[in-house]
């Protein structure tokens, strides 16, 4: 296997791990604990599961760490094509891991505020019910900025990355991993140009040669019939 087709490949597994990590943290434990509009529901969700609310703030972090490694592999991928994007694509993802860290502070504090502790005795319950809900409305507001460097980080001037993982047959996580790639300035493209280009990429990545795809339209490779 050629190197950039087990690149491909680890890009393809890291993206499934994320998905899975970041389901189950993002959605699967706030859906089930947190209440928006009540500090007593969310309060007593997270004393009776307090296993999974630390479940889910291990999760986030492994999940962060995985966004790392993957944008790493895609900076390899894409380092050839355009340094200076793929170069952007890893810091912006930088930005967004160092605030999810900072972030889970406030899921700590609510863990901190709703544990019985003896120096919060001077609090009564519904207080201190108060107090863990205010951290995990911040959590959720810290999410949303998270969210808006992840969606930068993938679409810096037009470039876009897909990876597809086909599974083929029992036992196999992960035979095949497709890569994409289209990429172009920030007006709208032919859409012909579009198709000639994704299809390119793909052809180019499976057999591993690269090419400048953030070229216009005009510029772009010829067709070869």
């Amino acid at each position: 296997m050629n190197p950039k087709k087990k690149e491909a490949h680890m890009a393809g597994l890291l993206y499934l791990a994320l998905a899975v990590t970041g389901v189950f943290s993002l959605l699967y434990v706030p859906s089930t604990l947190i209440v928006f509009g009540d500090a007593a529901t969310p309060a007593d969700n997270i004393r009776s599961s307090e296993l999974l609310f630390r479940a889910g703030i291990l999760s986030g972090l492994v999940s962060s760490v995985i966004f790392v490694f993957l944008a790493l592999a895609l900076y390899r991928l894409f380092k050839e094509i355009n340094r200076r994007q793929a170069m952007l694509m890893v810091i912006l993802v930088a930005i967004s891991v160092a605030i999810s860290f900072a972030n889970t502070i406030n899921q700590l504090g609510a863990l901190i505020a709703l544990s019985r502790a003896d120096f919060l005795s001077v609090f009564d319950q519904s207080e201190l019910d108060s107090l863990a809900y205010l951290f995990v409305r911040l959590n959720s507001w810290g999410i949303q900025i998270i969210q808006i460097f992840c969606g930068l980080s993938l679409s810096v001037r037009g470039f876009g990355v897909q990876i597809r993982l086909y599974s083929e047959g029992p036992g196999s996580l992960a035979h095949h991993c497709r890569v994409r790639l289209c990429a172009g300035y920030l007006h709208v493209p032919d859409p012909a140009a579009i198709r000639r280009c994704s299809f390119d990429a793909h052809h180019d990545f499976r057999n591993g040669r690269t090419a400048n795809y953030f070229l216009a339209p005009d510029n772009g490779r010829e067709d070869s019939g």
